[in-house]
């Protein structure tokens, strides 16, 4: 089993970043978690920084100290090593590079935690990092948390799910969502993993009026991918679309926690900053 996934993680691939652009885009963002209802605490961690325009979501496990523990690792560990290499004021696709790099130390530390402090051993998380730097957005994802980028009602997923049933569906050996919904939580990586692979990377240019949607397993079990664009298509500001695609969630019964990060995008004017 581990030499099929060793040879699925090498067939992956890394988009190239479009020409990088001049313009700068001005965001706006909202985020809602809730704790599942079959879980001790909320294992969700969430990180914003509109000012330099990074976004992190991640979603432990590993019981009750061990997933709280872990996504908050891997939420503050992304935003730091986001932050920094920022600074660094690299060429877009340098940047796109380091963004690996930066799950790379992440999943280091993690893991070191994990083998020094007993209690915190087999502990995990899933992770989504978004980064808008001169009108691209740039966005990478570890194990099952989602992207969707989304214009108009359509939702497109940036990221792919690092899960045992998302090798079945790119073998052909099923598409029963369904079976999606119900199937045990089978990551075959994620933060946390000694043998963690380069995660996939994903780069576009933004268009006026995109939104960018961010969630956690507890959601994407149950809300369909064109449902979610429907929801954000339907909401006036980024605050509503959180909100209904969390409650979404709840209404659709879901035992996990849920949490949903929104940004919205538009012009940034001459006199206003390039975030707000």
């Amino acid at each position: 089993m581990r030499g099929l996934l060793h040879y699925l993680r090498i067939g992956q691939i890394m988009n190239s970043p479009t020409v990088p652009k001049t313009n700068e885009v001005a965001i706006t963002a909202a985020a809602k978690s809730v704790q599942g209802s079959q879980c001790d605490a909320n294992e969700d961690s969430f990180l914003m920084d509109e000012d330099h325009g990074v976004f992190v979501l991640a979603d432990g496990f590993g019981g009750q100290c061990g997933g709280e523990r872990a996504s908050r690792l891997a939420a503050a560990g992304l935003m730091r090593e986001a932050e920094l290499l920022l600074e660094q004021e690299d060429s877009q696709e340098s940047l796109a590079h380091a963004m690996g790099q930066a799950f790379l130390n992440v999943n280091e530390s993690i893991v070191s935690v994990a083998e020094q402090l007993p209690r915190f051993r087999g502990m995990g998380a899933s992770a989504v990092l978004a980064i808008v730097n001169c009108g691209q957005l740039y966005v990478v994802g570890a194990g099952d948390c989602r992207a969707y980028l989304i214009r108009g009602d359509k939702a497109e997923r940036l990221t792919v799910d690092q899960t045992l049933f998302q090798l079945l569906v790119e073998a052909g050996l099923t598409h029963d969502k369904y079976q999606w919904a119900h199937s045990p939580r089978m990551l075959w990586t994620c933060l946390g993993d000694p043998e963690f692979a380069l995660p996939h990377i994903r780069c576009e240019e933004i268009q006026r009026s995109d939104r960018l949607i961010l969630v956690t397993n507890g959601i994407t079990r149950v809300v369909k991918d064109g449902l979610i664009g429907r929801l954000a298509a339907n909401t006036e500001n980024v605050v509503a679309t959180a909100t209904n695609v969390v409650n979404t969630a709840l209404a659709l019964r879901t035992a996990d926690d849920a949490t949903c990060l929104a940004m919205s995008f538009g012009a940034a004017s001459p006199d206003s900053p390039t975030h707000i």
